[in-house]
């Protein structure tokens, strides 16, 4: 099989409100970049400048997709405010010939195996295990008063690639998955 088949490149990106995490994964063993970027813009001024971040990252690694997670905020101006978003990335990816791809949290959470009650601090973890580079850069356990911090979005984001890569190898991060219970 020819290597560069098994070895998608693609830009995985985490869109909040003011910032976004990003990761780009050569394959699900390999993370050329990661890192997470915020804006101080007026909120109609966000879907530009979030374009702008990206550019460098589309045009550097050209990647074969472009793959997002799934908004998650249930106030009707947070989920707007990510359709203008989300209508730019998938804009620029149809613009550059770029698949473009959102990861729902349910497709995560079974990827990842994890069981109820399982946090995404947990699932940080478990990706931290796989890219050790990113050990420092785990956000501290969150308490439920806590902000959630924000290097979160970077694992948000390749928990996202992750599982869109996971689509198409049988090759998974032996340390995302739990072991299977046997029956009897």
């Amino acid at each position: 099989m020819d290597k560069e088949r098994t070895q998608r490149r693609i830009v995985a990106i985490d869109l909040r409100s003011r910032k976004f995490g990003f990761a780009v994964l050569e394959g699900p063993r390999t993370l050329l970049e990661w890192g997470a970027k915020c804006y101080r813009e007026p909120l109609s001024d966000i879907p530009p400048m979030m374009l702008k971040g990206i550019d460098p990252l589309l045009t550097s690694f050209s990647p074969e997709a472009i793959v997002v997670r799934q908004f998650a905020n249930r106030s009707s101006s947070g989920r707007s405010r990510h359709s203008l978003m989300l209508n730019a990335v998938e804009q620029e990816a149809r613009r550059r010939s770029m698949k473009f791809v959102i990861i729902g949290r349910e497709e995560i959470a079974q990827c990842f195996g994890t069981r109820a009650g399982a946090t995404k601090h947990d699932v940080a973890c478990r990706i931290a295990l796989h890219f050790p580079e990113l050990t420092w850069r785990l956000p501290p356990t969150r308490k439920s008063w806590m902000k959630e911090h924000y290097t979160m979005t970077i694992f948000d984001a390749v928990s996202a690639g992750l599982t869109y890569l996971a689509r198409f190898s049988d090759v998974f991060p032996n340390t995302t998955r739990e072991p299977e219970a046997r029956a009897g």
